[in-house]
């Protein structure tokens, strides 16, 4: 697996489509790569180990890919996905490198599965997704589109291709979801991506806070143009006073409300961010007027688990305390022989209701905001 970054990578194309000043913002900023960031690395060793030497993730439990040790968790999650790429069957490839340069200056990557139908023109392109925090889609999803024009470019030569279909597998949620477009489909996005690159990589790109932009961006605590999008939507029906007001909720008009809504993952993605922020500062007693003071603490035991329990015992405690575990629990030890009778053993409960927007494909729900206890946005 290569471990070079291009300027312009598809994971995070995101963020600089959308926002292309935020190439130039990132260019200093050290990379920093997180406990799940390295976990999910180890779960993509595993899968390509798994799918070269036809093994099933289970044979590797307890050895070590990159720091992690293969847990049954871990195996039962990557089996999920090796099942899944066999499944599309065809000419397979595996961590396969992918140039776009054609569209996108230096563009490069590392395609985590490719298949090739020869039987039905299609070009299969596979995205691994380990993490379990936020759900990625196949619809529109940038990163696989550049993928798929890598792929395409390479492999367009020595097969016939009248379809690419994009798949992201993100197994620890059960999120698996597949988009197909035609090839001239693919060569629009490919033009526009272009514009987008060059505009990103020009003297004065602009800057455009959206939600998706903002996300993961490295620059978020310090951007300026995201703290004036959010000043704006927050303070734009503030009293003009000394000391500034906000109106009343129920003074609002309904669409300041939509405005305010559209915009609230990305406040509340600046606002996280800025928290963060301050702790760095106030570590390096740089935040005036804040220092960092230990949170309230917490207790453990002291001793290993059956010393603790003889202990207990000895003082009139029963130290095990028994549940029944979750729905979800069980259904990863049921086998699928006997998936139909566990789904006897449980009923569906209708979730709480939730904002989304008026194109969703979800039917409306009416009067309903009673029955619940807490309205989720």
């Amino acid at each position: 697996m290569t471990t070079k970054h291009a300027k312009l990578g598809a994971s995070s194309s995101e963020r600089w489509i959308n926002c292309p000043a935020s190439v130039k913002a990132c260019e200093h900023i050290p990379n920093t790569s997180s406990n799940y960031a390295a976990e999910g690395t180890a779960a993509h060793e595993l899968s390509e180990k798994c799918l070269i030497t036809a093994k099933p993730a289970a044979h590797y439990l307890g050895l070590k890919f990159n720091g992690f040790v293969v847990t049954d968790d871990m195996a039962m999650h990557v089996q999920k996905y090796v099942d899944y790429v066999n499944a599309i069957g065809g000419v397979l490839l595996f961590e396969q490198r992918v140039d776009f340069s054609r569209w996108v200056t230096d563009g490069f990557g590392t395609s985590d599965a490719i298949a090739i139908d020869e039987a039905t023109k299609t070009l299969h392109v596979v995205d691994l997704k380990f993490g379990q925090g936020v759900a990625v889609h196949a619809l529109g999803n940038t990163q696989a589109q550049l993928y798929a024009l890598g792929a395409y470019d390479m492999f367009s030569h020595i097969y016939d291709i009248d379809f690419i279909t994009m798949h992201i597998h993100q197994p620890r949620i059960n999120n698996v979801t597949d988009w197909t477009v035609t090839v001239d489909e693919l060569m629009v996005f490919g033009e526009f991506v272009k514009q987008r690159a060059e505009i990103a990589l020009s003297d004065n790109p602009p800057f455009n806070p959206t939600e998706k932009a903002c996300m993961w961006c490295a620059a978020k605590p310090t951007c300026g143009a995201l703290a004036q999008k959010t000043f704006d939507v927050v303070t734009a029906d503030f009293s003009l006073v000394a000391e500034p007001e906000l109106l009343p909720v129920d003074k609002l008009t309904p669409e300041r409300v939509a405005q305010i809504i559209d915009n609230l993952p990305l406040i509340e993605s600046w606002i996280k961010s800025i928290k963060e922020h301050a702790y760095h500062l106030a570590n390096a007693d740089q935040l005036q007027g804040y220092k960092l003071v230990a949170g309230r603490g917490s207790r453990k035991w002291n001793a290993d688990d059956n010393a603790i329990k003889d202990a207990l015992t000895a003082l009139g405690v029963d130290p095990i305390k028994q549940e029944l575990i979750s729905v979800a629990q069980a259904e990863k030890l049921i086998s699928k022989e006997n998936k139909s009778s566990f789904s006897n053993l449980y009923e569906t409960l209708a979730g709480n209701p939730t904002l989304a927007k008026s194109a969703d494909k979800r039917p409306a729900l009416k009067n309903v905001l009673d029955d619940f206890e807490q309205c989720k946005i």
